[in-house]
C-alpha cells in the first residue's frame, strides 16, 4: 500500500523522500512480524523466547515509521494505529467487545 497518496505536488522532495523510505521501513516491519509470527506458530527450531521479542520489535519499528509517514504528510496506511500494530488480534478482539458493550449499556442508560 502506497502511503504517497497525498497530492504529490505539494510535497517537498525531503518530505516525499521521508514517506518513502519511512513506507519501506512499515512495510519490511510488517513483513518480518509476519514471518515471524508464522515461525513461532509452526514451532520453527528458533529459540522460542527470542521469536515473541523479534515481533515485537518488528511491530514498533514499523508503528514508529507509520507515525512517521503520516506526520510527514503522508496518509495511507499500512496496518494502522498502534491498536492495530501493538496488539495481538485476541487482545483487540477483546477491546473492541469491551467497547461495545460500553456503548450499548451507554445506548440503554
Amino acid at each position: 500500500m502506497n502511503a504517497t497518496t497525498k497530492q504529490e505536488n505539494t510535497l517537498t522532495d525531503r518530505e516525499q523522500s521521508a514517506i518513502t523510505i519511512l513506507e519501506e521501513i512499515a512495510n519490511d516491519a510488517n513483513s518480518l512480524r509476519g514471518a515471524l509470527m508464522d515461525m513461532e506458530f509452526e514451532g520453527t527450531s528458533v529459540s522460542t523466547k527470542a521469536l515473541p521479542l523479534f515481533r515485537v520489535f518488528a511491530e514498533k519499528i514499523g508503528w514508529m515509521a507509520e507515525q512517521g509517514i503520516k506526520r510527514a504528510g503522508g496518509i495511507g496506511l499500512i496496518v494502522g494505529d498502534a491498536e492495530d500494530w501493538l496488539l495481538s488480534p485476541a487482545a483487540r478482539g477483546a477491546m473492541r467487545a469491551a467497547e461495545n458493550e460500553h456503548a450499548t449499556q451507554a445506548e440503554e442508560a
